[in-house]
């Protein structure tokens, strides 16, 4: 077991002025890592929502573009055995 005296000095050590400025400090850093982290995954979040709406439209119009090509070729196919 610690003695007391030791554990009296460390307390009171730990509660100084310029141990608690420290502290302070230190939350004030992590926060402001905390905020840039946060404008990072939203601006990463942001990035792949538009990529998403971005390859989901032109999917569509692609598939809209297959299925019109292949709807005048089986036209084309029809009038070629009706000569």
């Amino acid at each position: 077991m610690e003695p007391v005296a030791s554990r009296l000095i460390r307390e009171d050590y730990s509660s100084t002025p310029a141990s608690r400025r420290r502290e302070r400090r230190g939350e004030k850093a992590a926060a402001a890592e905390m905020a840039v982290a946060d404008v990072a995954f939203k601006a990463l979040t942001a990035g792949l929502g538009v990529a998403t709406l971005y390859l989901a439209g032109t999917f569509s119009v692609n598939v809209y573009r297959g299925l019109s090509w292949h709807s005048e070729q089986s036209k084309l196919e029809k009038e070629k055995r009706e000569d």
